[in-house]
């Protein structure tokens, strides 16, 4: 399970978008993955970002539902806060 303290609301986002701006610059280039909590199944998710570039992973959210997710650097730390992203 995925449990924060501190999280960063990011929106709602339409279904139908292939990938999501997520707002958050890559410091560093390298692969970003992010960690999705489905169905109490932690599923991660990879995309190469290069520094300074935003981070964008393609959409694997549910419809209809508020997602949690983390996302961790290329050097193995995860970012400090977790998100929420609602998918309409």
């Amino acid at each position: 399970m995925i449990c924060c303290e501190n999280i960063t609301n990011l929106g709602c986002f339409d279904k139908c978008e292939a990938a999501f701006d997520l707002g958050i610059v890559a410091t560093a280039t390298g692969l970003y993955t992010l960690h999705l909590e489905h169905n109490g199944v932690i599923k991660k998710y990879a995309v190469q970002t290069f520094a300074g570039s935003p981070i964008m992973f393609p959409n694997i959210f549910n419809e209809n539902k508020i997602s949690h997710f983390t996302i961790t650097q290329p050097n193995g730390v995860e970012l400090p806060n977790c998100f929420k992203i609602n998918i309409k």
